[in-house]
Parts: structure tokens; C-alpha cells; sequence
């Protein structure tokens, strides 16, 4: 109840995550965050996402650009308010053929954070958590160092990762889960395309869920993951299949290599003490910028040693 209360007041004020003074600046428009300060490093919302977003909305939600003379695709990587089948699996989208634009927007975000604090609340109590325990831990996720700072750009990746699971383990109804576990998964999986993202989710998610709920794991059940992984993989490479072999070969994202590893003994620590690698908002981390020296972390592990009646 107070998370929808909440949702409603923010979408009445049409509020957003944005960045986008830093756009409408270099527009000649002078502007100023109702709190807070934009900040450069988040170029992929007001550079690309946000821009791209007004673009949809002004050619009247086309799947091809209609304000510049270029006529590119809309169809991509980021979810974009355009007038095709995947809107099926885009239901924070659908606020757009509802709401004016800067309120639609707005509910794209309030959705978003609302699913990530209620979904993991959720996924929480159904692995054994009590309700305080669960609300306070998805909020102290939510809240997090490494979820804000990519708020702006994957945070889709991050706020619905937990639905699959949830569906997986609720207790419903078979013929219904049938249906409902490929479609969160689609949901999630179109919701933002990022595989580096996505893949160590899904993984942490099923070691979780694995972990906690074996008696979840039985023959039919598993079947439903099966069927929902292909049908999520399949119907995602129809949807984008022309963009990704246009991507392929691009320099970036499409011949980057990342050996994994390598991460600084202080971004390790930060993992328990989740302040020590930055100043403020910069990084103390030499060749790592701000939003990569970012862990997820809280203060919680620091005040058990601290606190705890051994």
C-alpha cells in the first residue's frame, strides 16, 4: 500500500532518475534537478536513452526514427515506446498511450522500483524471510551503490530479475505458471538486453532459489524453466535477430572483450565497507571510472562485527 502511494505521488509529478539537465543544457536550456545534481558519467540516459525515448514519443511511437532525416530502426537493446508485438512484454511502456509523455515516463521508472523493492521483498519471504527482514533487505538493495549508480541505464535488468523466480516458486495454479514463467522471463529479458548483466543474474538467482527452496526443483517445474528459457531466447533473437548481426561488428558493444577479474583489493573491501573506495561520488580507484568502482553493498556487514553479542 505505501509503495503504490508512493508510486502515484511520483507519477502525479511526473519525476524521473534523469540526467538530462546536462541535454537541455547543451540545447541552450537552462534547467536545474529538483534534487540532487546530473552528472556527466550518466551519458547512456541523457545521451542516448532519454533522447531516444523522445524520439519514439514525437514520431508518434514508430518503430523508425520520424524526426530526423536518418529514419533508423527504434527497435534495439533499450526499451522504447514503439507500436510493435514486443509491447506485449513491455508493460512499463504501456503508460504512454495513456498518460501525457512526462508522466509516462515517469511511471517507466516508478515501475521499475517498485519491482525491484516489492519483487525481492517477495522472493525474500518465499525463501524463508521474515516480512520486516525481507522489506528492509530489497530496499537496502534498491539502495545500494552499484544499483543507483546504473539506475539510469540497465536499471530494468535489475528490478525484474526477481519475477521469474518469484512465479517459479509461487504456489499457483500449474496451468497458470505455464503461461506466466516464459512471460516474466520475456518481460525481464527484452526489458533491457545486456547479457553481461542478465547472465550473472539469472545464475545468482537460480544458486539463491536452489539454495533455499529445493522442494521448488521438481520434474514439472523444471520443465516450466526449460520451456521459459528457450521461449525467451527464441522469441528474443526473432525480435532483434537484424540487430544484433548489425552490431556484431561494431567495435563496441560488438567486439568487446572483457577477461574478468582484475578488480582492485579495495573494491573488494568495499563489499563490507561500502565507502571506502569513493570520495563522495569519485572514485579513489585509479583507471576506474565512478560507476564502475561500484559494489553492491551496505553498512550491514560493518555493524554485525561491531554489534553482535558473540
Amino acid at each position: 500500500m505505501l509503495v503504490g502511494v508512493c508510486a502515484a505521488i511520483y507519477v502525479a509529478l511526473a519525476w524521473s532518475p534523469s540526467h538530462y539537465q546536462l541535454g537541455l543544457r547543451r540545447l541552450g536550456v537552462e534547467s536545474q534537478p529538483l534534487w540532487g545534481t546530473a552528472r556527466q558519467i550518466r551519458s547512456d540516459d541523457w545521451m542516448v536513452f532519454t533522447p531516444m525515448t523522445q524520439i519514439a514519443v514525437r514520431g508518434g511511437f514508430s518503430s523508425h526514427d520520424q524526426v530526423s532525416p536518418y529514419g533508423q530502426t527504434l527497435r534495439g537493446f533499450m526499451p522504447l515506446p514503439i507500436a510493435d508485438w514486443s509491447l506485449v512484454f513491455k508493460p512499463q511502456l504501456w503508460g504512454y498511450w495513456i498518460l501525457p509523455p512526462a508522466n509516462a515516463y515517469s511511471l517507466y521508472w516508478a515501475v521499475l522500483w517498485c519491482s525491484m523493492v516489492v519483487g525481492y521483498s517477495m522472493l525474500l519471504r518465499q525463501c524463508g524471510v521474515s516480512a520486516m527482514v525481507a522489506w528492509c533487505g530489497s530496499s537496502a538493495l534498491w539502495m545500494s551503490h552499484y544499483v543507483q549508480v546504473w539506475w539510469t541505464g540497465p536499471a530494468a535488468v535489475f528490478a525484474l530479475v526477481p519475477w521469474p523466480a518469484v512465479v517459479f516458486l509461487a504456489n499457483i495454479r500449474p496451468m497458470i505458471k505455464w503461461v506466466l514463467v516464459p512471460y516474466v522471463m520475456l518481460v525481464w529479458a527484452l526489458a533491457v538486453v545486456y547479457p553481461p548483466y542478465q547472465i550473472p543474474t539469472a545464475f545468482g538467482l537460480i544458486a539463491l532459489a536452489y539454495g533455499l527452496r529445493r522442494d521448488a526443483f521438481k520434474a514439472t517445474t523444471l520443465m516450466m524453466g526449460v520451456v521459459g528459457v528457450v521461449a525467451t531466447l527464441a522469441i528474443s533473437y526473432i525480435y532483434l535477430h537484424d540487430v544484433i548481426e548489425m552490431m556484431r561488428s561494431t567495435v563496441y558493444p560488438g567486439a568487446r572483450i572483457s577477461s574478468g577479474g582484475g578488480v582492485a583489493s579495495i573494491q573488494l573491501l568495499a563489499h563490507l565497507l561500502p565507502y571506502v573506495s569513493t570520495r563522495g561520488f569519485s572514485s579513489l580507484v585509479p583507471r576506474v571510472n565512478d560507476c564502475e568502482v561500484a559494489v553492491v553493498a551496505s553498512a550491514l556487514p560493518a555493524l554485525l562485527l561491531v554489534c553482535l553479542d558473540y
